[in-house]
């Protein structure tokens, strides 16, 4: 009995994370090559963005929540301020939420940011990230998979689970206790608060190309969840888990 709920929570909690990392990654690969022009490169930074903020919530969601908290009531903020529908001038409202955020996480207790290491879980995860990019954009072209948003989000939340089951323990033995002290907690908050005020600026956004962009994510969602899902329950029913104590 106790197997078979240490399975089915560890399941939930990677289909958790599966549709973190499913939406912000379709949403991403669709609209970072329009700022950049090079399909590789926002391929690979879209994967280690998304697995920087899956990670984040993963192991360490105190922090993480509490970004996603700031960005959420600035975004409110400016849209009542400027009383639209759409955030004006996106680079101080990015640029506040970041030092809001930053500052604020500031204030975790040492305690709580020694027992998370909210550093060495972004770490861990862009790091996976950016070696899962790699992987996809090497066989998405090889495959032809890359119109297929449930396909690439299944692909890349597994890729990214295994590589981080890998990288994460090597990260948090290499993470000192003066780096997680000083930048942990306020690296993560920001980065969150970050991806969160993001995300407002995409659901405000009047882009036909960004519209198209969000009409995608559904199917990023689905393919994280049920690739997150089955790698979850997976792992698990090997009796294949990570040390840390995750708190998703």
């Amino acid at each position: 009995m106790k197997r078979l709920q240490a399975i089915l929570l560890q399941t939930i909690i990677w289909g958790l994370a599966g549709i973190i990392f499913g939406g912000s990654f379709v949403a991403l690969h669709d609209i970072l090559p329009r700022y950049t022009h090079e399909f590789t490169f926002a391929t690979i930074m879209a994967a280690a963005i998304s697995g920087t903020i899956t990670s984040s919530y993963f192991g360490a969601i105190r922090e993480a929540l509490l970004g996603s908290f700031i960005g959420l009531f600035l975004a409110v903020s400016f849209l009542m301020y400027w009383g639209a529908y759409e955030i004006k001038n996106p680079e101080i409202f990015l640029l506040t939420t970041f030092l809001t955020a930053f500052i604020s996480g500031a204030f975790f207790p040492k305690t709580t940011i020694f027992r998370d290491k909210p550093l060495a879980q972004a770490a861990s995860g862009l790091i996976s990230g950016l070696i899962a990019g790699v992987v996809i954009v090497f066989f998405g072209k090889q495959v032809g998979v890359n119109d297929s948003y449930f396909i690439l989000a299944l692909f890349g939340v597994s890729l990214v689970g295994v590589c981080y089951m890998i990288v994460s323990d090597l990260i948090m033995s290499q993470c000192r206790d003066w780096m997680t002290s000083l930048f942990s907690a306020p690296i993560v908050s920001a980065t969150s608060a970050t991806a969160s005020a993001w995300a407002i600026l995409l659901v405000t956004n009047t882009d036909l190309d960004i519209l198209q962009a969000i009409e995608n994510i559904p199917d990023g969602v689905m393919g994280g969840l049920v690739g997150g899902a089955a790698g979850g329950f997976v792992l698990t029913l090997l009796g294949i888990k990570d040390k840390n104590d995750y708190h998703l």
